[in-house]
C-alpha cells in the first residue's frame, strides 16, 4: 500500500505542466491527498522505499527523454512529409479542389487557382459554377448532382472562364469523401488535346476525301475476307456504287480465278503481316480491259497484330499494253528466225534438173520450195546465156 502511494506520487510528480500556477495547484492537492492516504494506512514511507521511488523516477525521467526524442524525430518528419506533400498538392501538374455540398469552393491548390486566373484567396468560397462557361453550365450541374447523390465516381469535359484569357477546355473528375462529405474533383487542362484532335479531325477528313475520291483504286480487306472499304475509283468500272461492294468477298465482283488471285495476296499479309504487291486485270463492265499494281499493307494495333490490310491500286494499263505488243513482235521475230534458219541449213538439191527435196521427201521446184519457207516471190524471164541456147534466131537477130 506505501509502495503503490509513493508511485501514485511520482507518477504526478512527472506529469507536472509548463504552467507554474497550475503546477503548483496540482502539487498541493497531490500532497494532501498522499497524506490522507498515507493517514488511512497508518503507514510512514522508510529510507528503501525512499530510495526505490528515486530509481523509479530515475527510470521514468530516461524513459520520458527517450520519448521526447522520438517525438521530436517524429515531429521532424511529420513536418518534412507535410511540406512533401504541401509541394505535392500545390504544384501538381492538375488542379484538386474541394467543394462544399453547395458547390463552392473550399479549398484549392496553386495549380487550380492558376487555372481559373486568380490568386488561391479569391477562388475560396466561390462557387465553381461562376468559371463554368454557359453553354457547360448544364453539363456540369449534371455532372455535380450526380456525384452528390450517387456517391460514385463522375467526369465530363466542359469549359472554363479564365480571368483575362481565352475559355480553357478542361476534364473533371469528382468524388465524394467517405470521411467529410465533400467533394473531392481533379480538374486538367485538356485544351491543347481538343485542339490537336480538332487539327487531326480535319486532317482526317481531307485525308478521306483524297481516298473517296482518288483517281486510284482504293481497299480494304476484313479478316473473314470481305470488303472494309471501297472508294469511288474501285467501284466505278463495275458500274457500282461502294456500298454495295462493301461487305462482300471478291467473287461478288470478279471471277473465280480472279478473285482467288487477289485473296491469296491478301492472306499472305495478314498471316506474315508483312507487305505484298501483285499485278491484276480487271474487265470493266464496258468490256474494256485495265491492268493495276495492287499493294497490300497490313494494318496493326498497338499488340501488333494485323486489323485488317489496305491496298491501293496503280492503273499500268498502258506500260502492259506495251509490254503485250513487244511480247508478240518478239515472238514474230523468233518464227522469222527458225524460217531463215531453215534456209541455211543442208538442203538437198538435185545436182541436174536443181529440184530441191523437202521435209516429207517429196521434190519440186527451188521457188516454189524458197517461197514457202520464206516471204519472196519469184517472177520468171530468161538471162542472156540461156536466150542464146535456147533461142537462138532471137540471139541472132539482137
Amino acid at each position: 500500500m506505501r509502495e503503490r502511494g509513493f508511485l501514485f506520487l511520482g507518477e504526478m510528480f512527472m506529469k507536472s505542466s509548463d504552467s507554474t500556477t497550475d503546477a503548483a495547484k496540482r502539487r498541493q492537492k497531490a500532497e494532501e491527498l498522499h497524506k490522507k492516504r498515507m493517514a488511512d494506512s497508518g503507514s510512514t514511507p522508510t529510507e528503501t522505499d525512499a530510495l526505490n521511488l528515486v530509481h523509479s523516477l530515475e527510470v521514468h525521467q530516461i524513459e520520458l527523454e527517450m520519448q521526447n526524442e522520438e517525438l521530436t524525430l517524429a515531429k521532424e518528419q511529420a513536418k518534412s512529409a507535410e511540406s512533401k506533400y504541401s509541394e505535392l498538392y500545390d504544384f501538381a501538374p492538375c488542379g484538386y479542389f474541394t467543394f462544399s455540398a453547395a458547390g463552392e469552393i473550399i479549398d484549392a491548390n496553386l495549380t487550380g487557382a492558376q487555372m481559373l486566373g486568380m490568386e488561391r484567396s479569391r477562388v475560396l468560397h466561390q462557387p465553381f459554377r461562376s468559371f463554368v462557361t454557359d453553354d457547360a453550365k448544364p453539363v456540369f450541374d449534371g455532372f455535380f448532382k450526380k456525384v452528390c447523390s450517387e456517391r460514385s465516381k463522375e467526369f465530363c469535359d466542359l469549359s472554363l472562364i479564365t480571368e483575362g484569357g481565352a475559355p480553357m477546355v478542361v476534364h473533371i473528375i469528382g468524388i465524394v469523401s467517405d470521411s467529410t462529405g465533400l467533394c473531392l474533383v481533379t480538374v486538367v487542362d485538356i485544351t491543347e488535346r481538343q485542339q490537336a484532335e480538332i487539327v487531326l479531325r480535319k486532317s482526317e477528313e481531307k485525308y478521306r476525301g483524297l481516298v473517296l475520291y482518288s483517281n486510284d483504286p482504293i481497299f480494304n480487306f476484313n479478316p473473314d475476307e470481305t470488303y472494309r472499304f471501297v472508294n469511288e475509283a474501285f467501284a466505278k468500272p463495275f458500274g457500282k456504287r461502294p456500298d454495295e461492294i462493301i461487305g462482300k468477298k471478291p467473287h461478288s465482283i470478279f471471277s473465280y480465278e480472279e478473285a482467288e488471285k487477289r485473296l491469296t495476296l491478301v492472306r499472305q499479309v495478314f498471316l506474315t503481316g508483312e507487305k505484298r504487291e501483285i499485278e491484276v486485270k480487271v474487265v470493266a463492265q464496258t468490256g474494256e480491259v485495265r491492268y493495276y499494281l495492287t499493294m497490300a499493307d497490313p494494318i496493326k494495333n498497338e499488340q501488333g497484330e494485323v486489323m485488317y490490310v489496305s491496298c491501293i491500286s496503280k492503273n499500268i494499263t498502258e506500260r502492259k499494253n506495251i509490254e503485250i505488243e513487244r511480247e508478240r513482235l518478239i515472238v514474230e521475230l523468233q518464227n522469222a528466225l527458225e524460217q531463215i534458219k531453215t534456209l541455211k541449213g543442208i538442203v538437198p538439191i538435185c545436182a541436174h534438173c536443181k529440184k530441191i527435196r523437202d521435209d516429207k521427201g517429196f521434190w519440186e521446184q527451188v521457188e516454189m520450195y524458197v517461197e514457202k519457207h520464206t516471204d519472196a516471190q519469184f517472177s520468171h524471164s530468161l538471162c542472156p546465156d540461156c536466150i542464146g541456147t535456147y533461142f537462138p534466131n532471137i540471139s541472132q537477130k539482137k
